[in-house]
């Protein structure tokens, strides 16, 4: 029987009273889980709480490493005009270690979320 099929007869037997709202939520949540999930694998449970924190963690490699190529590209175009050069290199050192932090932060995000690269 099908997922799909298996839904429809918990739908059937919440309404007619055989099973409450939330046995067929339970009910639905194992069958959707299991449909994921891998061959002989259980579905894995994601904390909400820690699927926030890393999604902040995401969002913020995004801005820092962002931050990090703009004032790298900020040195590069004050040396190369000559405008000055020790804050030139400055911007472009302070821009690099910007942008690895930020990456490495993603990489932590994205690895509690399970889709690391």
């Amino acid at each position: 029987m099908s997922t799909a099929d298996e839904l429809a007869k918990l739908h059937q037997l919440q309404k007619d009273g055989a099973i409450t709202a939330g046995e067929f939520a339970a009910q639905k949540a194992k069958l959707l889980a299991a449909d994921v999930a891998p061959a002989g694998k259980p579905a894995k449970v994601i904390d909400p709480v820690r699927a926030a924190k890393a999604k902040q963690l995401v969002a913020v490699s995004n801005g820092l490493a962002g931050s990090g190529i703009v004032g790298a590209v900020l040195g590069v175009v004050l040396v190369a005009a000559g405008i000055t050069t020790v804050g030139g290199v400055l911007l472009i050192v302070i821009g690099v270690i910007c942008t690895i932090t930020g990456a490495i932060i993603g990489q932590v995000g994205r690895g509690m979320q399970g889709r690391a690269i």
